[in-house]
């Protein structure tokens, strides 16, 4: 018969197997993981970007002509990026809101090709506020969108020179 040997491998050599693997499980995880981490990085450099370039925009309200027509002059004063999604808010002493979104409103510079309020534009709109007669306007809102998600927005407040 034949004795069987009762050896293994040496622990030295288990050793080396083992670092071996690790090494190259490690190797494989940093090659599946840097493309993903670099595109990770590259999506957030851009959404900060355009989060800086947002936050610099400007909307100023040059004027307010309460009435039953009520004219808004808006200017884009600062900025690099194009406005688009008007929004107008009135409120009044009553504290009705009347709120008119870019479909609604002329111009209504909404995201269609053409529709945008470029950096330095003047835009007035003329807009039916009937609906808010017999009351004094306290308020007019111009909200904008940069980039087609962060809001921009601007505030005339009766008492401001804007209002007249």
């Amino acid at each position: 018969m034949f004795a069987r040997s009762k050896k293994g491998i040496s622990p030295i050599i288990a050793t080396v197997m083992i670092i071996a693997f690790t090494v190259g499980v490690a190797g494989i995880f940093v090659m599946w993981i840097s493309p993903f981490s670099q595109e990770q990085m590259e999506e957030t450099s851009d959404v900060a970007d355009k989060q800086l370039k947002c936050s610099r925009s400007v909307i100023t309200i040059n004027e307010v002509r309460y009435g039953t027509i009520t004219n808004i002059t808006a200017q884009y004063t600062h900025g690099t990026e194009n406005l688009y999604n008007f929004t107008l808010s009135f409120i009044d002493n009553k504290m009705q809101v009347l709120n008119l979104n870019y479909s609604s409103i002329t111009p209504q510079y909404n995201d269609t090709a053409g529709q945008r309020f470029t950096p330095g534009m003047i835009v007035v709109w003329n807009i039916d506020t009937s609906s808010l007669s017999g009351t004094s306007l306290q308020s007019v809102f111009v909200n904008a969108l940069c980039q087609k998600q962060y809001p921009v927005s601007n505030e005339c407040k009766a008492g401001d020179p804007c209002m007249k």
